[in-house]
């Protein structure tokens, strides 16, 4: 599709990072700038990259409390997300008893991994209304935990602020 030569020159190949991190080869950058050139007259014109980081004279004593809060934060999605999870099941659990409520027969078969066993409908109530009890005590739990950190995180968020603001942190 593209001349591998223009000229006597040949491009090297380049490495860069798409935006996923992905190392990618592009051997023919000075190529396309060299059409781009003849076809419009003049170099176009290229986006200067903003996101540079700002060098902070930041206290070892903050820069702790920052990884500490990161971690708390870190902590608090992963229970979130379990909750989440629970309360999937506990609806899973709600769906199939009230399946349940409806079948008349006495004899139900109750899937195990790939296999489908033969029960009677009182036992497989029985299980599952057990299974919904332990999921909801799981819940609770993990409600608790979620309130107690929210509040650290509260706590250490106004302490960093304070910090930052009497500190007198200069940037660089």
């Amino acid at each position: 599709m593209w001349p591998t030569k223009v000229g006597s020159f040949e491009p090297k190949a380049r490495r860069f990072q798409n935006s996923k991190g992905v190392l990618r080869t592009h051997s023919r950058p000075k190529v396309l700038r060299a059409i781009r050139t003849r076809l419009w007259g003049h170099r176009p014109h290229y986006r200067i990259s903003t996101n540079k980081k700002i060098k902070m004279n930041i206290p070892k004593q903050i820069q702790d409390k920052i990884n500490q809060f990161q971690g708390l934060q870190n902590q608090l999605q992963a229970i979130v997300l379990q909750k989440q999870q629970l309360v999937l099941q506990s609806t899973d659990i709600d769906n199939a008893l009230m399946a349940l409520e409806k079948i008349d027969k006495e004899r139900i078969y109750e899937a195990t991994g790939p296999l489908l066993i033969e029960t009677n409908k009182p036992t497989s109530e029985k299980k599952l209304q057990e299974n919904k009890d332990v999921i909801n005590a799981r819940i609770q739990m993990l409600e608790k935990q979620e309130k107690k950190l929210t509040e650290k995180l509260k706590e250490l968020s106004t302490e960093i602020q304070a910090d930052l603001q009497g500190g007198g942190i200069t940037g660089g």
